[in-house]
Formats: C-alpha cells, structure tokens, sequence
C-alpha cells in the first residue's frame, strides 16, 4: 500500500508511453474505469496536460480526475479502495476536455506554472471536498526555446522528489531540510532558491505545510477515528499544542473548530 497521486481517466485510447515517460503506472478497474499511479501530483498533472492535448489534435476528448491517498497493489491489480473510489467520482463530474483536481492536489503544486479554476459542478452529489479544473498557464504556441513551461516542469520534477521525501518522512518529528537535501541531492541553497521560484516558500515552510494538509486530510478521513493528538504525532508534530497553533495559521481554523 502506499499514498500515491491516482488518476482516473476515460476512453480506451490511453498512450500507455506517456503514463511511462511520466513514470507512471495503468491499471483497469473494469467497467472501462482506468487508473493510473504517479509519483506524486506534477507528474500526474502534466501527464493528463500532454494526454489532453494528443487527443485534441485527434479531435477526441479527455476527461480525468486527480487526487491523492492510499492505494492497494495486488497480484499487479489495483484495489478499489476510498482513495480510488474518490478519484473515480472527481472524474465522473468531468465535462469534455476537463482535468479535475481535489483541494489536496492544488495545495501542493502552487505557482507551479498551473492555472486553478474553482469548479462549479455539483460535488455535493459525491459529497466531495472542493474541487478544482486544472489547466496550463502558458500557452503551447511559445516557442519551445522561450516557452515558460519547460523550465517550471523541470522546477516541478525537483517539487515531485521534494514531496515524496517529505511524505515518506511525514511521521518523523526530527525531519530536517539538512536531511531532506541529502536525501534528494541539493545542497540547501541550491533548495532554497528552487523551492522558492516554484513554490515561493522556504524548505522549512514546505516541510510544515506538508504536514499540516495532510494532518486536514486526516482529521476529515470519516474512516479514520485517530484524535487530534494522534494526527499529530502521524505528521511529524511531538506538541498537540504546538500542532494545533501551526494549524489554525495555516488554515484560519483550529482542530477542533474543524471537527465540530
């Protein structure tokens, strides 16, 4: 099992090459239900972004669903988990040509060289959190040379290997930037300056706000009965004091305000 970026995605022409080249991976749920694993959300994004506009010069059309959490591999098949039943519910309310993302995906990919429009279905169908259309900022017709969107994908690359280090340390209260450069390579000036062109946050900040989106995650899971003390001790938080401190300026709201 592992928490990862799910995409559900419609048609049968699916270019298994650019799920590949994205380092990601197909499976079929039946029902012509495809999902697809990332690494993490840019990958998943720019993914649909290039499989969106293949199908547009075809004059066929995509809708896909993004969103993040645990998925379970058996036997090379995937499991319908809530996680997987989520995304497949994002994409049910995509129309023609749209890519629909959960709160959680936008959170971790701000300025990152992607335009999010609220989305104005009606989610309280599926009893989803808010969602977003996703869209490129930068128009494709730039010359590949000038055009912004190569340089923030490769920014977005260095943001996936940032997040996942992060994520597969979330439990650990003595995660530290020095420890998150080792692990991805970078001196910390080197992620200092890169973080904040993409994300306009410092390494200590991105570390925090990580966390914390995915202690809101948590405490929103009906399916989890872990308390506000326990979410911040699964996200890296040793002080329920100090987590719920650190909540309430991220988000304007405390825990408990949150779960009232």
């Amino acid at each position: 099992m592992g928490n990862n970026s799910l995409v559900s995605i419609n048609g049968e022409q699916v270019n298994q090459q650019l799920i590949q080249k994205y380092r990601g991976k197909l499976y079929e749920l039946g029902e012509n239900t495809l999902i697809a694993t990332f690494e993490g959300p840019s990958k998943a994004i720019h993914c649909c972004l290039d499989f969106q506009n293949a199908m547009q010069a075809v004059n066929m059309h995509l809708k896909a669903g993004i969103h993040i959490g645990e998925c379970l591999i058996m036997d090379d098949k995937i499991i319908e988990t809530e996680a997987v039943n989520k995304v497949k519910k994002v994409k049910q309310l995509a129309q023609a040509n749209q890519i629909i993302v959960t709160q959680t995906v936008k959170n971790l990919l701000p300025d990152a060289g992607l335009k999010f429009t609220a989305s104005s279905h009606d989610q309280n169908v599926y009893l989803l959190p808010n969602l977003f259309i996703v869209e490129d900022k930068y128009s494709e017709s730039l010359p590949l040379s000038t055009n912004p969107k190569n340089t923030l994908q490769k920014n977005g690359f260095v943001l996936e290997s940032v997040l996942q280090s992060i994520d597969e340390n979330l439990s650990d209260e003595y995660f530290s930037v020095e420890m998150l450069c080792r692990d991805i390579g970078f001196s910390e000036r080197q992620l200092q300056r890169k973080l904040k062109a993409v994300t306009n946050k410092s390494p200590n900040q991105l570390i925090r706000s990580v966390r914390l989106h995915r202690a809101k995650e948590l405490l929103l899971d009906n399916n989890n009965n872990n308390n506000i003390a326990e979410v911040a001790y699964q996200t890296g938080f040793s002080n329920p004091s100090y987590f719920s401190k650190c909540f309430k300026k991220e988000f304007n709201i405390s825990p408990s305000e949150l779960l009232s």
